[in-house]
């Protein structure tokens, strides 16, 4: 809840990141438990957690379609095959830290990773606070 939080605050002009960060740490991290676990061939043991590489790919495809939906409904203006690769670097980066967390640190990380790399790649023109 405090990545939320902060993601709400800081992107609060921008509902599309917001949004789509918390579809990447709903959508994705479950799609990575209920593709990793019945169909995850290769472990790969990490500090508290196993992972997978078809969880891993779960998470990558479930966090597209979470930042695809929330730049439909929020920015329907944007055109989404143009952005595609930026859409798809996002996803990479939100599967990293996924990846990456130890324990159940990812429900922290995905928002954020998320939110910033949306920020970066999407809206880099955005001005967070304005002084």
């Amino acid at each position: 809840l405090v990545s939320f939080g902060l993601v709400f605050l800081v992107f609060f002009s921008r509902p599309e990141i917001f949004v789509a960060s918390i579809l990447a740490v709903s959508w994705g991290d479950a799609a990575g438990e209920v593709f990793g676990r019945p169909f995850g061939g290769k472990i790969i043991n990490r500090k508290y957690r196993d992972k997978s590489f078809e969880g891993s790919i779960g998470v990558l495809v479930f966090t597209t379609l979470s930042v695809i939906t929330s730049l439909a409904i929020f920015s329907p203006d944007t055109v989404i095959l143009l952005v595609l690769p930026q859409i798809f670097i996002i996803a990479i980066c939100s599967t990293t830290a996924e990846f990456l967390s130890i324990g159940w640190t990812d429900n922290f990380f995905i928002p954020m990773i998320t939110s910033v790399a949306m920020w970066l790649f999407l809206f880099p023109g955005l001005v967070l606070f304005v002084v």
